[in-house]
């Protein structure tokens, strides 16, 4: 009888032990699904793709789709980066910059796409995903949002950063900047200049 009123306190209490450590109760978290992106979010995109991951580089850029590229182009190269907490990280000569109008919506311009055919803006909020808009690379000024993301909550977030990329083709890329010499160079090209002067002068002679 007592053995029997022993097991039945044990099983009692390892049953109170097991509720109260919740491993009775744990449920798996679902994975937050993402909404369809819209155009709608990036004034003067033309596409959109939504990426799961935590940030974005330009190696996710190229290797998305089992290396098809976001987009289908496969040589984006990074072209700045405009952050709320970080700070930015300006590249010349498209120079970035995103203002908030507020913490889930702003104003972005670049400077130039500098003759690349293809850019893309990269939207990043929260740590489940970030979208990728296809622009128009004849307006160098837009609007963006974060409608477009879900945090881990379910809810939209706050922006984390903005970031550019180019590729595609370059169209008549700028001629590289002139390679100043040095001054023993330029007494070079004077004292040159001179004897050719000199000869024309005794040929006339």
């Amino acid at each position: 009888m007592r053995i029997a009123r022993n097991l039945k306190v044990m099983a009692v209490s390892c049953a109170v032990a097991f509720v109260s450590t919740g491993a009775a109760l744990a449920v798996p978290k679902a994975p937050v699904v993402q909404p369809q992106c819209s155009i709608l979010s990036l004034t003067t995109s033309t596409a959109c793709q939504t990426v799961a991951g935590n940030n974005d580089s330009a190696a996710d850029m190229n290797g998305f789709n089992s290396g098809a590229g976001v987009f289908g182009v496969k040589n984006w190269i990074f072209g700045g980066k405009s952050a709320q907490d970080t700070g930015d990280e300006t590249v010349s000569p498209f120079n970035l910059l995103a203002t908030p109008v507020g913490a889930k919506s702003g104003v972005w311009s670049v400077s130039t796409f500098n003759n690349w055919t293809k850019a893309a803006l990269v939207v990043k909020g929260g740590a489940e995903a970030w979208v990728a808009y296809l622009l128009d690379v004849t307006k160098l000024s837009g609007t963006w949002t974060t409608n477009d993301i879900l945090n881990s909550g379910g809810k939209q977030p706050d922006i984390s950063h903005l970031s550019l990329y180019v590729g595609g083709e370059q169209v008549n890329p700028p001629p590289p900047a002139p390679v100043p010499l040095p001054a023993a160079g330029l007494l070079l090209v004077g004292a040159v200049g001179g004897l050719a002067a000199l000869r024309r002068r005794k040929a006339r002679a």
